[in-house]
């Protein structure tokens, strides 16, 4: 995919977003929103973009570490423009119900019953892809002989083998040895097209944006009312009463929606143009990020294609360097639990990679669920002592609670504000007034105290950074301050969270 990442941006721009760096409520990857504002980070060379979200929400877009290109720029990919569009946005009808349910059902929140929701509409497209459900779509039996079985088991065959090179991660070496004792006799099915070939359609049980879309058609089949003004909990409620819990007559009402929306040919060209999107884009990212790993010195074997028999375990690639394996999961954004963290061990290091800003990849090493389980109430504490430390006053926290309070930014975007003083709380309150459509502090005293609680949560953060800074052994420099403060921010707003 050619584009500028991170572009300059003006009031009015349109753009679309590959990566935030928000641990807590990041907006969705491939989201679309209109730049508001333009404002400066004390803190920073780069400017911070106050975007409004086309999924109702208003979180910055901060220039150090936030992707993002622009919505007008060409897209150089097989598929047209249009069809790489969140499928939502090409209803007139149930648009906001659709993006909602999308949202629902990527993150598992959104109300009573979201994870749940979220759990069962995996496993009915799981289902429905691998039972006798689909008629839109040919399915084949991958079995010894034929073509796309063998080239699947040859791939597994050479996963193992470099595997076996080295002496570490012996955990997916157990797991790939199960496999491969079964594999022959496992009776895969995989949806193929008229001409025989790999289906899209065999992406359907992870992919949210479809699956919403579908399931907003098939909602508008049954629903009358404006489905577009029920709130979550209204979705999830509607969700569950038209399937019912998923019962088989479902299956067959679903394949008559999905036959329909292939029999026209715009909602065709949405469908398959947005499984082909996200494909070729998250093609993109695994090449890219084999690009960075071999600049570091890395060996790198992929493994990436389409249905591939390694990608049951969670592996795009394996990186070796000074005798040592590391298996690797490329996302276009972070992810809670990747698949294969079970293979995470002391002789196992796995690493997860998705983008950053300006070509770099982050790197994140996936903690087992029983490594999960062991944390306890000092390892939760121990990464904001120098927060707590630095706060004897309590403003800091007074700070957060003054600004949740207030209503004028939502809390988990709040970390900024905590070092961000004076200029940077007045910078914020001016763009709101000149946006017109967010609450503004009409309390001119409560504006005062609220600036006040700004500087003085501010001095108690630049004194955290120098702890944090003394603590590492690293030189209290500008941009070592800087790197500090941004950091100590997502920690502070964890501090606020915890002493609720």
């Amino acid at each position: 995919m050619s584009k500028e990442i991170n572009p300059p941006l003006k009031v009015g721009d349109r753009i679309v977003l590959i990566s935030m760096e928000d641990p807590i409520s990041p907006v969705t990857v491939g989201t679309k929103g209109t730049v508001k504002g333009v404002g400066s980070d004390p803190w920073s060379v780069e400017p911070i973009y106050y975007v409004d979200w086309d999924n109702n929400r208003f979180i910055n877009l901060i220039g150090d570490t936030d992707m993002w290109y622009k919505e007008d720029e060409k897209e150089n990919l097989t598929e047209s423009v249009s069809s790489s569009k969140n499928p939502c946005e090409t209803l007139s009808q149930g648009k906001e119900f659709c993006k909602k349910l999308q949202t629902i059902l990527s993150s598992g929140t959104g109300g009573k019953g979201s994870k749940t929701l979220k759990n069962n509409n995996f496993n009915f497209w799981r289902d429905y892809i691998s039972g006798e459900y689909v008629t839109v779509q040919k399915k084949i039996v991958l079995s010894p002989g034929t073509g796309e079985f063998n080239k699947r088991y040859k791939d597994l065959l050479k996963f193992k083998q470099i595997l076996n090179k080295y002496p570490n991660c012996s955990k997916i070496k157990d797991a790939i040895s199960k496999d491969l004792s079964v594999i022959k006799t496992k009776g895969i099915t995989m949806l193929v097209n008229d001409d025989d070939e790999y289906s899209l359609f065999n992406r359907l049980d992870s992919h949210y944006s479809n699956q919403a879309y579908i399931l907003t058609k098939a909602v508008l089949e049954i629903y009358d009312e404006n489905i577009d003004e029920y709130d979550n909990q209204g979705i999830i409620s509607t969700i569950n009463e038209m399937s019912n819990d998923y019962d088989p007559s479902f299956y067959g009402f679903i394949d008559t929606v999905i036959q329909s929306i292939l029999d026209d040919e715009n909602d065709r060209e949405t469908l398959m143009g947005y499984f082909q999107y996200t494909r070729d884009k998250g093609y993109d990212v695994e090449r890219k990020a084999a690009e960075v790993l071999r600049k570091n010195g890395y060996e790198v074997h992929e493994f990436g294609g389409d249905y591939s028999f390694v990608d049951y375990f969670g592996v795009d690639m394996l990186a070796t360097k000074d005798g040592v394996l590391r298996p690797i999961q490329v996302s276009s954004g972070r992810k809670g639990e990747p698949k294969f963290y079970e293979f995470q061990d002391n002789d196992c290091e796995c690493w997860l990679l998705y983008p950053a800003s300006k070509g770099r990849f982050k790197r994140e090493t996936i903690l087992s669920e029983s490594n999960k389980n062991r944390k306890n109430f000092i390892d939760e504490i121990l990464p904001v002592m120098p927060v707590i430390t630095a706060d004897k006053d309590k403003s800091i926290f007074n700070f957060l609670v003054a600004l949740r309070d207030s209503g004028i930014v939502n809390m988990m975007g709040a970390g900024d504000f905590t070092w961000g003083g004076e200029d940077y709380l007045r910078r914020y309150l001016q763009i709101q007034e000149l946006q017109g459509s967010y609450q503004v502090i009409e309390d001119k005293d409560q504006e005062e105290e609220l600036i006040g609680l700004a500087r003085d949560s501010q001095r108690n953060m630049i004194q955290a950074a120098m702890i944090f800074l003394e603590e590492r052994g690293d030189e209290p420099t500008i941009d070592n301050v800087n790197k500090a403060l941004r950091f100590l921010g997502l920690r502070a707003l964890k501090y606020y969270i915890m002493k609720f």
